[in-house]
């Protein structure tokens, strides 16, 4: 009798031990936190896997180390991702910059990572799609800004999309001017 309690104590501390080892129980967030800091403070984030995790959470962390767990809906986790990714925006298109090695053909006019950074439509002056995967491996809309500046977007976004819209009907007018005004000289 006392043997059934004492393998299911076994067991049990045995599971813990095996979940604490894959990152299961100690790093997933256990609830979410109300704390606010200054995004000045913080340095990157992450969104927690669904299939490992009790809470689906985004998980910002400070210069200073510190873990803090948001609800992905809340509007400040919200805010500091856009503050995030706008603040890494640059680093990131100085990537896309790079001259490339001989040994690397073809990678320097291909984004490496795609950004959530939202400009206004009126600073874009163009774009075009990058999804060749033989020579690119990440499928993006590349805009070019009016100060010559490459913004690599994620190609199914609404943001994306409307935006592809608009330039295609910016440029689908200038088209028309340019030939109401050779047809009338």
């Amino acid at each position: 009798m006392t043997s059934i309690p004492l393998i299911s104590l076994v067991l049990v501390a045995v599971m813990v031990q095996t979940a604490s080892a894959q990152g299961g129980i100690s790093t997933c967030c256990q609830k979410f936190t109300g704390t606010k800091v200054p995004r000045e403070i913080l340095r990157s984030y992450y969104h927690e896997d669904k299939s490992s995790c009790r809470l689906q959470a985004v998980v910002f962390t400070t210069i200073r180390g510190k873990r803090i767990c948001s609800s992905p809906f809340n509007l400040w986790t919200k805010t500091s991702m856009a503050f995030l990714d706008g603040k890494n925006f640059w680093q990131r298109q100085s990537d896309f910059n790079k001259q490339p090695n001989r040994k690397e053909r073809g990678t320097s006019k291909c984004c490496q990572r795609n950004t959530r950074m939202k400009v206004h439509r009126t600073l874009l002056r163009s774009y075009y799609e990058q999804n060749d995967p033989t020579l690119c491996s990440v499928h993006s809309v590349i805009f070019i800004t009016v100060k010559r500046k490459k913004l690599c977007a994620y190609p199914n976004t609404i943001w994306t999309k409307t935006s592809m819209a608009y330039l295609d009907g910016k440029n689908w007018q200038q088209r028309q001017t340019t030939f109401k005004k050779k047809l009338e000289n």
